[in-house]
Parts: structure tokens; C-alpha cells; sequence
């Protein structure tokens, strides 16, 4: 025990005796100011700087310059006065110990005079001061014990007495400023990048728009060419292949396509005409039929999409809800927006006449069904519900996926369609207008029936006749009917 005190003393008298110099004392209280930089995040090089030269009146060298975030900068210089101090701690005597601190506070001051004359802060960027730092709180406190005015003096010669703690909160402050700085810096960045991205994005959109543009003009210039060419090259080779020139492939267009269109614009006008009542019952019975194909439909499918049972029977009721939603739509009412604005004869300067808004169906729609989604996107899906609802017909191009459950789907709305009529059997006829007026023996036109019965099946039967317009309006509609007649007939002989 009495060795480990001789050598805690021995360390103790040497601490002091390095106090006692200056140099030592001064390199003791820059190391102490490091540290709280450190300890504040700031960086030497990027948040401050060492030992930086000053020219006023003398010429200094501040201990840090720490510079703040928006520029400019904060002088420090470390300070120790110490003897004094230690002075009146080594001593018992009142007396000595109250003169020892009287000479410590003089001692503080004389180092702000000194600090305060190097004038530091009128050579730089810095605010109107700079900080003295005390590497103990007891320097400060036991000074102000003595000099009670000794910071307001010190504020007088603009220096700032800071001590460790004081000084760490500086610091800090100056590390957030940073921080806020930073995340300026950064959002300012960020909104120029965004600048950038919406100069990038504009010349995208302008390139966008001229490839719609040219894709429009293609299907535009398309449709004219396919309308001209039946017009003009195809009628032609009609007649060239009926006058007996043989041709090696057939020159006629796609007749399911074409028939499917013209059927579709045929039937615009009654559709748009329709009650939505009417509509609304048809797309229920829709919705009923495709219920009543049962097991049937979700194992076709499986076997075509292998998507799970689940998926495909939470699809089928999502597509009969997307038919049922229409038409509950249909039956409020809601949906045309009607508005009306009567007429005022008197309105100055000018009357007001009788204007009515109403929502109108366009014509046919053509739908593409999705890959993925084979009931709820497809042939009786949304697009589709909207379309009939609305009074449009609708073509549909079902996808190579899933063909036999579009057929399916299909079959059961056309079943659903005539389940909710009166008739028993329900007849299309298109017909497909051939040039001029037509003339005796010359063909005019083709005509493509399509029967459908409650019973179940559909038909269809493409003929041509010959001879002028009433001719063939004639021989269509008899052709149609006789075949009507058969189907009926053939019918009730059965049942």
C-alpha cells in the first residue's frame, strides 16, 4: 500500500511540475479542444482548421478556425491559467487561498486582454468574436467566484469565455448546421435531377407523340387501302374469277372477320336503341348462362391456362359481378347524366335555346382478351359488360391461350342474349354491299346468316345472290326465312 502511494504521488508531482509549464499546459488544452471536436462529429480539413495565420494589429495564430455552414467561420483559442489556480487548491489558509483565486481571476483576464488585442476576428469572416477556451469548469467557476463582472468584461473585449461544456454545445450546434446543410444540399440536388428528369421526360413525350401520330396515320392510311382495295381491286377479281380466270389462291378477305364486323355495325342501331331495362335483363341472363356452365368451364380452363381451381372459380364470379354491376347501373339510371337546360326566348342579348346532354352510345367496340386473366378480361369481361351496357356492340378477338373457354364464354351470351327475349329463335342477317347498283345475272352482294335457339346451337351460312338491290334484298330475306322456317320446324318435329 505505501508503495502504490509513493508512486500515485510520484505521478501527481509530476503532472504538476508539467503544469507548471506554459508550452505544456498550452499543447494540454488544444489536445482537450480536439477532443470535443471530435467528439462533435466535425472533421479536420472539412468542418475546421488548425493553427490558421491572422494579420490585424500583431500578428496570431488561432488555435481552430471552425467553419460554419453557410460560410464564414468560428475562431478558438485555448487558454490555461493555472497557477494561481493550483495554488489556492494546495492551500489550507483562507487568506491565501482568497488571494490565490483574486490573482486567478486577473490571470483570466489578462488572457482575454491578450486574446482580445491579437484582434482575430478583424482579419475574417468570422461573427464579431472569438471564443478563449478553458480545458476545466473549475478555471471558469473559481474566477467568477473571485470577479463576479469577469464575463461581462471579456464580452466587452468580444471574446467569448467557453469551458467544456459550453464548448461541446457549440460545437454540436455547428455539427447540425451541417447536417441541415447537407440535407439542403441534397434536396437541392434531388430537384435538380428532377429537373432534368422532366426536360428528359418532355423530349420522350415529343417523340411519343409523333410515333402516335405516324402510327395513326398508318391505320388511317391502312383502313382507307383495305377500303379502297375491296372496292376497287376486289370487286374486280371477283369478276375476273367468275368470267372464268383461274387463280392459283383465293382472293377474298378473311370472311369470319369481316362478317363478324359487319354483323356488329348491323346490330349498332337496334342495341343503341334498346331500354337500358332491356339491356340490364340481358346482361344478367349473360351472367346466368356463364353460372350454368358449371364444372365444365373452369376444368377447360385448368387445362388450357393451368391456373388453379380457386383462382379460376374467384374469376368466374368476379366476371358474373362485372355483368351484374352493369346492370344494376342500367336500372338506376344514373349513368346517361342527363341534363336538361330549357329554353329562354327572353335571355338578352341573345335567347337561350333548349339544349339536352345526354350520354350516347358510339357503336361497335372490338376487345382484345388478356392472356392471364381468361374469364374476368376476356371475352365477357369488364371492357365487354361496359360495352353492352352502354348500347355497343362487341367483337371480341379471344386470345390463342384460351380459345376453348372464350368459345364457351361466347356461347353461353349468345344463349344468355336469347334467354331473355320472347323469341324461341333468334336470326342475324349482314349483309356485305357489292359496287354499283348491281344488274340482272351480275352478283351484288353476299348476305351471312346466323340462327341461334333456346334450345342450344348456333349456325351459320354465308350466300351469295345475284340480280340488282331489291332483287337481292328479296332473295335474302326469303332465303332467310325459309331457313328460319326448316329450323323451327325441324324443331317441333323432333320435340
Amino acid at each position: 500500500m505505501r508503495d502504490q502511494y509513493a508512486s500515485l504521488s510520484s505521478a501527481t508531482s509530476q503532472i504538476v511540475a508539467s503544469m507548471t509549464k506554459g508550452q505544456t499546459r498550452g499543447q494540454w488544452g488544444e489536445m482537450q479542444l480536439e477532443r470535443l471536436l471530435d467528439h462533435a462529429g466535425l472533421v479536420e480539413g472539412v468542418h475546421y482548421r488548425r493553427q490558421d495565420t491572422r494579420a490585424g494589429e500583431t500578428v496570431g495564430r488561432p488555435d481552430i478556425a471552425v467553419l460554419l455552414p453557410g460560410g464564414g467561420e468560428v475562431l478558438v483559442d485555448a487558454k490555461f491559467p493555472f497557477d494561481a489556480y493550483w495554488a489556492a487548491a494546495g492551500t489550507d489558509d483562507d487568506l491565501i487561498r482568497e488571494q490565490s483565486l483574486t490573482k486567478h481571476a486577473r490571470d483570466v483576464m489578462a488572457r482575454v486582454n491578450e486574446l482580445a488585442g491579437k484582434r482575430y476576428s478583424d482579419s475574417s469572416v468570422s461573427p464579431d468574436f472569438v471564443v478563449m477556451f478553458l480545458p476545466f469548469e473549475s478555471l471558469l467557476s473559481s474566477a467568477l467566484d473571485s470577479d463576479g463582472l469577469l464575463l461581462e468584461k471579456s464580452f466587452e473585449k468580444r471574446v467569448v469565455i467557453a469551458t467544456p461544456t459550453t464548448m461541446l454545445a457549440l460545437l454540436r450546434t455547428i455539427g447540425f448546421g451541417y447536417e441541415r446543410k447537407l440535407m439542403h444540399d441534397n434536396a437541392e440536388e434531388i430537384r435538380l435531377a428532377g429537373a432534368e428528369m422532366l426536360k428528359r421526360l418532355g423530349v420522350l413525350v415529343e417523340h411519343l407523340a409523333d410515333m402516335r401520330a405516324g402510327l395513326q396515320s398508318a391505320v388511317n392510311g391502312y383502313n382507307k387501302f383495305v377500303g379502297s382495295f375491296d372496292r376497287n381491286a376486289m370487286s374486280q377479281a371477283r369478276k375476273l374469277n367468275e368470267m372464268g380466270v383461274a387463280s392459283t389462291r383465293s382472293l377474298d378477305a378473311p370472311a369470319q372477320i369481316e362478317a363478324a364486323l359487319q354483323a356488329a355495325h348491323a346490330a349498332a342501331p337496334a342495341l343503341a336503341a334498346s331500354s337500358p331495362a332491356a339491356r340490364a335483363a340481358m346482361l344478367d341472363a349473360m351472367a346466368d348462362a356463364i353460372l350454368a356452365l358449371g364444372d365444365d368451364l373452369i376444368v377447360r380452363a385448368m387445362a388450357e391456362t393451368g391456373l388453379p381451381r380457386p383462382r379460376l372459380e374467384g374469376e368466374r364470379g368476379r366476371t358474373m359481378g362485372q355483368l351484374r354491376l352493369f346492370a344494376t347501373l342500367l336500372r338506376e339510371g344514373d349513368f346517361a347524366r342527363v341534363r336538361i337546360d330549357h329554353a329562354d326566348p327572353a335571355r338578352a342579348p341573345a335567347p337561350k335555346p333548349d339544349l339536352r346532354l345526354t350520354k350516347l352510345p358510339l357503336g361497335p367496340v372490338a376487345v382484345f382478351g388478356a392472356s392471364n386473366f381468361p374469364l374476368a378480361f376476356s371475352v365477357a369481361g369488364g371492357d365487354t359488360a361496359s360495352a353492352l351496357a352502354a348500347g355497343c356492340p362487341v367483337v371480341v378477338k379471344g386470345h390463342p391461350a384460351h380459345p376453348g373457354t372464350a368459345e364457351l364464354v361466347a356461347r353461353a351470351m349468345a344463349q344468355g342474349t336469347l334467354a331473355h327475349s320472347r323469341a324461341d329463335w333468334a336470326l342475324g342477317i349482314t349483309g356485305i354491299a357489292g359496287p354499283g347498283g348491281g344488274s340482272p345475272g351480275k352478283p351484288v352482294g353476299t348476305v351471312c346468316f346466323a340462327w341461334a335457339s333456346k334450345e342450344g346451337g348456333c349456325e351459320a351460312q354465308t350466300c351469295r345472290f345475284t340480280g340488282d338491290r331489291a332483287a337481292v334484298r328479296e332473295q335474302s330475306v326469303r332465303h332467310a326465312l325459309t331457313g328460319l322456317l326448316e329450323r323451327i320446324t325441324s324443331a317441333t318435329v323432333n320435340a
